[in-house]
Protein backbone atom coordinates (compact mmCIF):
# COMPACT_ATOMS: atom_id res chain seq x y z
CA UNK A 1 0.00 0.00 0.00
CA UNK A 2 1.52 3.31 -0.93
CA UNK A 3 2.04 6.08 1.62
CA UNK A 4 -0.65 8.38 0.19
CA UNK A 5 -3.39 5.76 0.56
CA UNK A 6 -2.14 4.84 4.03
CA UNK A 7 -2.15 8.51 5.08
CA UNK A 8 -5.68 8.97 3.74
CA UNK A 9 -6.83 5.87 5.62
CA UNK A 10 -5.31 7.13 8.88
CA UNK A 11 -7.00 10.53 8.41
CA UNK A 12 -10.36 8.87 7.67
CA UNK A 13 -10.14 6.62 10.74
CA UNK A 14 -9.09 9.55 12.93
CA UNK A 15 -11.96 11.70 11.62
CA UNK A 16 -14.52 8.98 12.22
CA UNK A 17 -13.20 8.52 15.74
CA UNK A 18 -13.54 12.24 16.50
CA UNK A 19 -17.15 12.34 15.35
CA UNK A 20 -18.01 9.14 17.21
CA UNK A 21 -16.68 10.62 20.46
CA UNK A 22 -19.40 13.28 20.51
CA UNK A 23 -22.09 11.75 22.70
CA UNK A 24 -25.81 11.79 22.17
CA UNK A 25 -28.26 10.81 24.92
CA UNK A 26 -27.40 7.26 25.99
CA UNK A 27 -23.86 7.34 24.61
CA UNK A 28 -20.71 7.05 26.75
CA UNK A 29 -19.14 10.43 27.50
CA UNK A 30 -15.40 10.74 26.81
CA UNK A 31 -13.22 11.48 29.84
CA UNK A 32 -11.93 14.98 30.40
CA UNK A 33 -8.43 13.53 30.74
CA UNK A 34 -5.83 16.19 30.15
CA UNK A 35 -8.18 18.33 28.02
CA UNK A 36 -8.70 20.68 30.97
CA UNK A 37 -6.70 22.54 33.57
CA UNK A 38 -8.13 22.20 37.08
CA UNK A 39 -8.49 25.58 38.79
CA UNK A 40 -10.53 24.71 41.92
CA UNK A 41 -11.41 21.58 43.85
CA UNK A 42 -10.60 17.93 43.25
CA UNK A 43 -9.55 17.01 39.67
CA UNK A 44 -11.80 14.44 37.97
CA UNK A 45 -10.06 13.48 34.74
CA UNK A 46 -12.14 10.26 34.39
CA UNK A 47 -15.85 9.63 34.88
CA UNK A 48 -15.87 6.83 37.45
CA UNK A 49 -18.56 4.17 37.14
CA UNK A 50 -21.12 4.44 39.92
CA UNK A 51 -20.87 8.23 40.19
CA UNK A 52 -23.15 10.83 38.61
CA UNK A 53 -21.61 13.92 37.05
CA UNK A 54 -23.11 17.32 36.35
CA UNK A 55 -21.02 19.34 33.90
CA UNK A 56 -21.82 23.04 33.86
CA UNK A 57 -20.39 25.09 31.00
CA UNK A 58 -20.28 28.72 32.16
CA UNK A 59 -18.32 31.95 31.76
CA UNK A 60 -17.12 34.71 34.07
CA UNK A 61 -18.90 37.26 31.84
CA UNK A 62 -22.27 35.40 31.89
CA UNK A 63 -24.72 36.93 34.43
CA UNK A 64 -27.26 34.05 34.06
CA UNK A 65 -24.46 31.65 35.04
CA UNK A 66 -24.03 33.11 38.54
CA UNK A 67 -27.32 31.96 40.16
CA UNK A 68 -26.75 28.48 38.75
CA UNK A 69 -23.36 28.36 40.51
CA UNK A 70 -25.07 28.87 43.87
CA UNK A 71 -27.65 26.22 42.99
CA UNK A 72 -25.00 23.74 41.84
CA UNK A 73 -23.11 24.24 45.12
CA UNK A 74 -26.34 23.37 46.99
CA UNK A 75 -26.86 20.32 44.76
CA UNK A 76 -23.25 19.17 45.27
CA UNK A 77 -23.63 19.46 49.04
CA UNK A 78 -27.07 17.77 49.08
CA UNK A 79 -26.16 14.79 46.86
CA UNK A 80 -22.47 14.32 47.68
CA UNK A 81 -23.20 11.15 49.66
CA UNK A 82 -25.20 9.79 46.69
CA UNK A 83 -22.07 9.94 44.51
CA UNK A 84 -22.70 13.24 42.73
CA UNK A 85 -19.76 15.18 41.32
CA UNK A 86 -20.37 18.67 39.91
CA UNK A 87 -17.75 20.11 37.58
CA UNK A 88 -17.90 23.66 36.32
CA UNK A 89 -16.17 24.16 32.98
CA UNK A 90 -15.26 27.81 32.43
CA UNK A 91 -15.40 28.74 28.75
CA UNK A 92 -14.80 32.05 27.03
CA UNK A 93 -12.09 32.95 29.51
CA UNK A 94 -10.39 35.12 26.89
CA UNK A 95 -13.19 37.67 27.41
CA UNK A 96 -13.95 39.66 30.55
CA UNK A 97 -12.59 38.73 33.96
CA UNK A 98 -9.94 36.02 34.06
CA UNK A 99 -10.88 32.74 35.72
CA UNK A 100 -8.18 33.24 38.36
CA UNK A 101 -9.53 36.68 39.28
CA UNK A 102 -13.10 35.40 39.34
CA UNK A 103 -12.14 32.54 41.68
CA UNK A 104 -10.26 34.96 43.96
CA UNK A 105 -13.46 36.99 44.29
CA UNK A 106 -16.15 34.28 44.19
CA UNK A 107 -14.42 30.93 44.76
CA UNK A 108 -15.50 30.65 48.40
CA UNK A 109 -19.14 30.28 47.34
CA UNK A 110 -18.40 27.35 44.97
CA UNK A 111 -18.30 23.89 46.56
CA UNK A 112 -17.42 21.91 43.43
CA UNK A 113 -14.52 21.53 41.02
CA UNK A 114 -13.83 24.13 38.35
CA UNK A 115 -11.87 23.38 35.20
CA UNK A 116 -10.86 25.39 32.17
CA UNK A 117 -10.40 23.84 28.70
CA UNK A 118 -6.88 23.88 27.34
CA UNK A 119 -8.47 24.14 23.88
CA UNK A 120 -12.11 25.24 24.14
CA UNK A 121 -13.12 24.31 20.59
CA UNK A 122 -11.58 20.86 20.95
CA UNK A 123 -13.36 20.22 24.28
CA UNK A 124 -16.72 21.33 22.89
CA UNK A 125 -16.18 19.11 19.84
CA UNK A 126 -15.35 16.19 22.14
CA UNK A 127 -18.32 16.56 24.49
CA UNK A 128 -21.15 18.30 22.65
CA UNK A 129 -22.72 16.75 19.57
CA UNK A 130 -23.70 19.38 16.95
CA UNK A 131 -27.28 18.08 16.99
CA UNK A 132 -27.47 19.14 20.66
CA UNK A 133 -25.84 22.54 20.19
CA UNK A 134 -23.98 24.17 17.34
CA UNK A 135 -20.39 24.97 18.35
CA UNK A 136 -20.67 28.51 16.91
CA UNK A 137 -23.94 29.19 18.77
CA UNK A 138 -22.99 27.86 22.19
CA UNK A 139 -25.45 29.19 24.79
CA UNK A 140 -24.58 29.50 28.46
CA UNK A 141 -25.10 28.17 30.99
CA UNK A 142 -25.19 24.70 29.44
CA UNK A 143 -25.53 21.64 31.68
CA UNK A 144 -24.97 17.94 30.98
CA UNK A 145 -25.71 15.05 33.33
CA UNK A 146 -23.68 11.84 33.05
CA UNK A 147 -25.28 8.79 34.67
CA UNK A 148 -23.70 6.09 36.86
CA UNK A 149 -22.74 4.07 33.76
CA UNK A 150 -20.86 7.01 32.21
CA UNK A 151 -23.57 7.76 29.63
CA UNK A 152 -24.98 11.12 28.66
CA UNK A 153 -28.35 11.15 30.41
CA UNK A 154 -29.60 14.71 29.99
CA UNK A 155 -28.67 18.11 28.58
CA UNK A 156 -30.48 21.35 29.19
CA UNK A 157 -31.51 23.89 26.64
CA UNK A 158 -29.61 27.06 27.56
CA UNK A 159 -32.17 29.08 25.63
CA UNK A 160 -34.85 28.26 28.22
CA UNK A 161 -36.93 25.40 26.81
CA UNK A 162 -35.85 22.83 29.40
CA UNK A 163 -34.89 23.89 32.92
CA UNK A 164 -35.79 20.68 34.77
CA UNK A 165 -32.33 20.06 36.21
CA UNK A 166 -33.50 19.27 39.75
CA UNK A 167 -36.21 16.77 38.77
CA UNK A 168 -34.03 15.03 36.18
CA UNK A 169 -31.09 14.82 38.57
CA UNK A 170 -33.26 13.43 41.39
CA UNK A 171 -34.64 10.74 39.05
CA UNK A 172 -31.14 9.80 37.85
CA UNK A 173 -29.92 9.57 41.45
CA UNK A 174 -32.84 7.42 42.63
CA UNK A 175 -32.70 5.20 39.53
CA UNK A 176 -36.17 6.05 38.22
CA UNK A 177 -34.97 8.06 35.19
CA UNK A 178 -35.90 6.46 31.88
CA UNK A 179 -32.94 7.09 29.63
CA UNK A 180 -34.70 5.54 26.63
CA UNK A 181 -37.57 8.05 26.74
CA UNK A 182 -35.25 11.05 26.98
CA UNK A 183 -33.48 10.63 23.65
Amino acid sequence: MNRTILAMLVIAITSVGAVAAQPLIGDPVPALGDEVRWALGQPNPRFAKGKIYVLDFWATWCPPCYPLMDHLSEIQDRYDSAGLVVIGIAVGTDVGMSLERFLEKEGNRISYAIAEPKDEDRLKALLVHPSIMEPNNFGLPFVMIIDRQGRLAWVNDPFGADDHLDERLAAIIDGSYDLASSS
